[in-house]
């Protein structure tokens, strides 16, 4: 992909532009609407045939970048020029959240609800615990391990509201110390 005509995207203080990103089993092309898709079909084909591996098309997702109008073309057409998108990809709409490498992207997305999500397994996996009563050392690992460690990386990429901060921050400290007030000596 990198040595083929396809333009991929540039990007400002880069020298190439990005082409593709690969990570474990996770493949990303960037392309642009004036690259020919039938030469990156050719590529995976034949990336396919020498490695025997297989792109899993129910998982392959396409995100339009770029102008509103051409993103909207594309939703509604499922083509770029001649070039057709079968109904097992995916077209990720505006407002629409691509998971990508435990990262929410996309145009116009809102992040809150992906928090909340969050939020949720963190509770579940608090209660999961509590009926095994964890030393306070036990808590906190688990704390590290199990709880934050599901925030840290989307934090790191995705913003983290206020809110959710706060929630998360008390959802740790009550697990710590037992649902007890702050000066509580029970």
């Amino acid at each position: 992909i990198r040595q083929s005509e396809l333009q991929g995207i540039k990007i400002p203080n880069m020298t190439e532009p990005i082409k593709v990103t690969l990570f474990a089993d996770d493949t990303l092309v960037y392309t642009t609407e004036k690259d020919n898709l039938q030469t990156l079909d050719l590529i995976l084909d034949d990336f396919c045939t020498a490695s025997t591996a297989k792109f899993n098309q129910d998982k392959t997702e396409i995100l339009p970048i770029g102008a509103p109008d051409f993103r909207q073309k594309l939703i509604m057409t499922r083509k770029i020029n001649s070039y057709t998108f079968t109904e097992g990809k995916t077209i990720i709409t505006d407002r629409q959240p691509m998971r990508t490498l435990g990262a929410w992207i996309g145009n116009n997305i809102k992040i809150d609800d992906q928090w909340d999500k969050i939020l949720e397994k963190q509770k579940q996996k608090i209660k999961l615990w509590m009926p095994s009563c964890p030393t306070l050392r036990g808590k906190e690992l688990l704390s590290k391990s199990l709880i934050q460690s599901r925030a840290l990386y989307l934090a790191t990429i995705n913003n983290v509201p206020q809110s959710v901060e706060i929630e998360m921050s008390n959802l740790i400290k009550s697990f710590l110390w037992n649902n007890k007030k702050h000066g509580s000596i029970d």
